[in-house]
């Protein structure tokens, strides 16, 4: 694997360095297992949620000492349920920030900026404690899930608790609507990143540990010189007014050069006209 070869612009009076953080949010399961599943009660089993932030020059968000010991670390762990921790909310990546930020001072000291970039985050999607969220719904009335206000804006007013004054659920409120939900799931199945053989919770969360410190500073800062150059060849597709399908094409003809060269402009020409 090629080695990271960072360098240092020269920097005019007042300017500072600025070091990007990526943020680095993923999920596993306790039953997420390779092969034949052992005999277990039905689902994924108890849920494991990291938030972390990467950079090119480090790998992780750490402090440690001359021995290599650390000392202070980013890295958030919780273990939401019904019997865990309380879900991960705004607030706690709020929280972190502000840890994050006290450990890149204390890291990179005081002439160095930090830039924290998210891509993507469900904490984008923050509502207020009443708004109408969907993934909050059960499929069926009842039970527990959150109590929806009623919908009075829209063009047809729509009522969230039935005659028992129970919560709808998803199914209650879109065939309300008109619409045919047989065969539908409430939800999605999750995406799995990675496959460990777990006896027990403890043994996943032991797990979760042991592969996140696995992890070399040479992938991280492999995979971030990867998408600094689809992120370069995306921006000169756009630069140059391709969008759609054709900047699709482009970029993907054109990822070995970092950027859109004429020839691929000329293709495109051709074919358009």
């Amino acid at each position: 694997m090629a080695k990271f070869k960072g360098w240092m612009p020269t920097l005019k009076q007042g300017e500072h360095q600025i070091k990007p953080y990526w943020h680095n949010e993923y999920c596993f399961h306790a039953n997420d297992n390779p092969g034949e599943q052992p005999l277990r009660k039905k689902g994924h089993g108890c849920l494991i949620h990291v938030s972390d932030f990467i950079n090119e020059e480090d790998g992780w968000l750490i402090l440690h000492d001359s021995d290599g010991t650390i000392l202070k670390d980013a890295q958030k762990i919780i273990y939401p349920g019904a019997n865990g921790d309380p879900w991960w909310t705004h607030n706690n990546l709020l929280e972190q920030i502000k840890s994050a930020i006290k450990i890149h001072e204390e890291v990179s000291g005081p002439d160095c900026q930090a830039l924290f970039i998210f891509d993507n985050l469900l904490a984008h999607t923050s509502f207020p404690p009443d708004a109408l969220k969907a993934f909050s719904m059960n499929k069926f009335d009842g039970g527990k899930q959150c109590r929806n206000p009623d919908i009075l804006k829209c063009r047809l007013a729509q009522r969230m608790t039935n005659v028992k004054d129970e919560p709808k659920g998803l199914k209650t409120v879109l065939e309300e609507r008109g619409f045919n939900v047989q065969g539908l799931h409430a939800k999605c199945s999750p995406y799995c990143y990675c496959e460990i053989s777990k006896q027990s919770f403890a043994a996943a969360k032991k797990a979760a540990w042991e592969i996140l410190d696995s992890c070399p500073v040479e992938v991280i800062q492999w995979f971030i010189n990867r998408s600094y150059c689809f992120m370069m060849t995306v921006t000169s597709a756009y630069r140059l007014g391709l969008t759609g399908k054709a900047a699709e094409w482009a970029v993907r003809k054109q990822r070995q050069h970092h950027h859109i060269l004429q020839h691929a402009m000329m293709a495109i020409e051709v074919v358009l006209s």
